[in-house]
């Protein structure tokens, strides 16, 4: 589904925006016990704020960036601890706490819509 301004979709803040579906026909669809949804039916779900997908395309960019970044930090931090025959328990104890950090944000983000589109490709 392509909405013609992403940018509005959901932008209210706490509640976001909402599509309703009502089956008017039992014969396209069966429930998860095997029945036919009843005529008249309606699903109703929340749409997660959407973006633009040139910048959608920029988001995946700047992940793929960083991703590689961190691959490279923490390859330099192997090769390091081996070649000067360090302990590597510091270097995965930083690291470690690092990354627990960084999730944190994690916990309440909605991700945005579209997004995804661009890992497919």
């Amino acid at each position: 589904m392509k909405f013609d301004n992403p940018d509005a979709v959901s932008s209210a803040g706490v509640s976001s925006d909402r599509i309703q579906v009502t089956f008017w026909s039992s014969s396209l669809l069966k429930g998860a016990n095997g029945l036919p949804l009843g005529e008249g039916q309606s699903l109703s779900k929340g749409i997660v704020p959407q973006v633009d997908p040139q910048i959608a395309g920029e988001v995946q960019s700047l992940g793929n960036f960083i991703g590689i970044s961190v691959l490279l930090m923490i390859a330099i931090g192997i090769i390091a601890s081996e070649f000067f025959q360090f302990d590597s328990q510091p270097f995965w104890l930083f690291f470690n706490v690092w990354q627990l950090f960084m999730h944190i944000p994690l916990l309440n983000l909605k991700i945005p819509g579209f997004v995804a589109e661009y890992w497919r490709k």
